[in-house]
């Protein structure tokens, strides 16, 4: 799950240099780039939150999971459009899809992993 951080974090930079070329503002989607990113490099398995580690990973990962499946729904509304805009044509926005793809099914096998951990240890 490591190696998402910095695949996160390259698509946060490919997003920024759309917006840019495309002269829109930063500030919203910065910000919620930004926290994902933050939050894919932060994740700690240490029970902050609900007081039950198992519980609380299961909530990061859920939390991550749904921040990349808005960040792939974001790549595929651009494909939609790309050719309206002439700086989208230069973005490899089926590579972008593909790598959110997979970043989601590593995310997915972690979080029903630590769902099931989480769930199991709360019967307990």
């Amino acid at each position: 799950m490591s190696s998402i951080a910095p695949e996160i974090e390259a698509d946060r930079q490919q997003l920024l240099d759309l917006m840019k070329r495309m002269n829109i503002s930063q500030n919203p989607i910065k910000q919620a780039t930004g926290w994902l990113a933050e939050k894919v490099s932060r994740v700690k398995f240490s029970g902050i939150g609900s007081g039950e580690p198992d519980q609380s990973a299961f909530m990061a990962l859920e939390t991550l999971t749904l921040g990349v499946e808005g960040k792939a729904s974001m790549w595929k509304a651009l494909r939609e459009i790309q050719s309206q805009y002439p700086p989208l044509a230069s973005t490899n926005l089926e590579e972008l899809i593909a790598r959110a793809d997979k970043q989601h099914d590593a995310l997915e096998h972690e979080r029903l992993a630590a769902g099931a951990l989480a769930l199991a240890n709360s019967e307990n």
